[in-house]
């Protein structure tokens, strides 16, 4: 019997053919087997179906096939025709929407997110876990100094750069806008302020290789009303001024300086100010040397829990407790000295004052060092410092007590989210000198709270009577933002009032600061409830040239050494046109006060 599909040879019992899987008894017309070939052939039928268009060359009787294992019984294929196996036929590949692309970009996000945030608290774990409560100390220590270092040297960069100036020119503002109310209270003295509105005072300062001159404006009402230009270069014995409302005329004021040199050292010593500031990166270097020492200076460290409360704000921290004895105590100090006497900054920095300064110091140092190896030492412990930190390795309070002295410093500063609590107390021998306490909250590095700064009733004078003794002085703060205050910037608002005299509860002063590296503006305000008596603002920045301020070849320029000298100076000025002029802008009769 043959195969009605392929014609290959059939045993009489066979069921199905073992080469092409048809049926022994079917017939299946050509479109069927078409169908089948195109849509349902199995992979295995793929060698049958080539073997089908030549059957007399493909046929092997020898080969046992079990068709119920290879051949799914309902697949035709058509004599001549290949059969295709579905892992061979290859659907056209469907385009990815914008949709697909947008969720395999949130789960790499995500992904990321979480690699990231798990890997840096499995990192921490593992530091905790790897470390003894000693090195981990050490290292929070040393973490949260640079982290703070960095605001705190920044913004000490932005007075430096202020003040070390060796040629430039700075301007200073200060205008004052008296209230109606302030006028009257002012006019119970009994002078009429009642038509002063504003006062402004423009301070210009320019330094030209330590040649100094500065001119000072007064403005009442918007007007000059007087006018003072100096110029001073001493090392030229150079001192001159002038008012110009008064008289064009100059007076030198150098040789009265010179008989007196204190007075003159007093000045060239104003005018190198910026010379004693210590620049930067010496402090900075200075800072975390010496901090370094401490830090590493801590043995046997224990550590414990705790929850740290202070006004509402609890939070769960570590504890890690150094505790100092009297040999440790000498060790440090010892190196403390044996370093500084060798540290070039500090050299630097003491060098700037006075030749001598340094020996000085140098001596100072070597009579520290022999006094601590003539001192005998125990294991007495002399002080515990103690140190909380919370989850994310941030310091959050310190508590430092010295047994001997009986002084105990604590500053803690709880956090809950966004929200904190402060506290501050100086204790020394049970008595509280000092607390400031007070909460808020923080976010995005921008502050608001109220801090109240108190004292112990002991330590007030028995001649006074506070209404409040935890309230001698209340801060609010609003909006201050120290996010970029490395860089010298910082912005807000910071109201002082007081409950502790009944005569001053309603009086507060506002002030409003925003500072740049390059300029300071600050708005002060004195309230009477919501309402502002006086408002002073002042900016400083840079400012222009001032013209004029040394005398020229040609000016009039009087001795004020010479008794005659000064009596033609005095004779110049036009002192009762001054006092017209001060009475037409500000309705004050001088005139009469001084001559009553």
């Amino acid at each position: 019997m043959k195969c009605s599909n392929c014609g290959a040879e059939l045993t009489p019992e066979a069921k199905f053919c073992s080469v092409c899987g048809q049926k022994a008894e079917e017939t299946v017309s050509e479109n069927t087997q078409n169908a089948a070939a195109e849509q349902n052939a199995a992979p295995e039928q793929s060698a049958a179906t080539e073997q089908s268009a030549v059957p007399e060359q493909n046929v092997v009787p020898e080969q046992n096939v079990v068709p119920e294992q290879n051949v799914m019984p309902n697949q035709n294929v058509m004599p001549g025709q290949q059969f295709v196996s579905p892992a061979e036929q290859k659907p056209a590949k469907k385009k990815k929407g914008a949709g697909f692309k947008i969720a395999i970009a949130a789960i790499v996000v995500v992904a990321v997110l979480l690699v990231v945030t798990v890997g840096a608290k499995a990192y921490q774990f593992v530091r905790k876990a790897m470390m003894s409560p000693t090195e981990y100390y050490q290292y929070i220590e040393t973490k949260n100094r640079d982290e703070n270092s960095e605001k705190l040297f920044g913004c000490y960069d932005t007075v430096y750069d202020n003040v070390k100036v060796k040629n430039g020119n700075q301007q200073c503002n200060v205008k004052v806008d008296v209230s109606d109310t302030a006028k009257s209270l002012m006019s119970l003295s009994g002078i009429d302020f009642s038509k002063i509105d504003d006062i402004e005072l423009q301070v210009l300062c320019n330094n030209n290789d330590g040649a100094y001159a500065c001119q000072e404006q007064l403005n009442i009402n918007k007007e000059t009303l007087a006018t003072l230009k100096a110029y001073m270069d001493l090392d030229k014995d150079e001192f001159y001024y002038q008012i110009p409302e008064l008289t064009e005329s100059y007076l030198n004021v150098s040789s009265a300086l010179n008989e007196n040199g204190e007075d003159k050292n007093a000045i060239k010593a104003m005018q190198n100010v910026q010379n004693y500031f210590p620049a930067t990166s010496d402090l900075q270097s200075i800072f975390d040397r010496y901090t370094d020492i401490a830090i590493k200076n801590a043995k046997d460290v224990k550590k414990s829990e705790e929850t740290l409360k202070a006004e509402g704000i609890s939070q769960d921290v570590e504890v890690f407790t150094v505790s100092i004895s009297e040999k440790d105590a000498a060790k440090l100090c010892k190196k403390i000295l044996k370093t500084a006497k060798e540290d070039k900054n500090i050299k630097k920095i003491v060098e700037q004052f006075s030749e001598d300064s340094y020996a000085e110091y140098q001596s100072s140092i070597e009579a520290g060092l022999e006094s601590l190896e003539s001192e005998e030492t125990d294991d007495t412990e002399v002080m515990t410092l103690k140190v909380y930190v919370d989850d994310d390795e941030k310091i959050v309070g310190r508590t430092l007590e010295m047994k001997d002295e009986e002084l105990v410093i604590n500053a803690i500063c709880p956090r809950d989210g966004e929200n904190f609590g402060y506290e501050l107390t100086v204790t020394y021998c049970d008595i509280t000198y000092a607390t400031l306490k007070g909460n808020g909250t923080e976010k995005s590095d921008v502050i608001n709270g109220t801090f109240k700064f108190g004292t112990d009733e002991a330590l007030v004078s028995s001649d006074m009577t506070l209404a409040s003794y935890d309230n001698i002085v209340q801060v609010k703060v609003k909006d201050y933002d120290v996010s970029e205050l490395e860089k010298g910037k910082s912005k807000g608002s910071f109201t002082f009032s007081t409950e502790a005299l009944a005569e001053l509860a309603n009086y507060s002063i506002q002030i409003d600061s925003d500072n740049t590296k390059k300029e300071n503006q600050s708005k002060i305000k004195l309230l009477a409830g919501k309402d502002a008596l006086v408002t002073m603002e002042m900016q400083v920045s840079d400012g222009g040239v001032i013209k004029d301020a040394k005398p020229a070849n040609n000016a009039t320029v009087y001795d004020a050494s010479d008794d005659d000298d000064m009596a033609a100076y005095t004779n110049e000025i036009s002192l009762d046109g001054f006092l017209q002029r001060v009475q037409e802008i500000t309705g004050i009769n001088l005139t009469d006060l001084l001559y009553q």
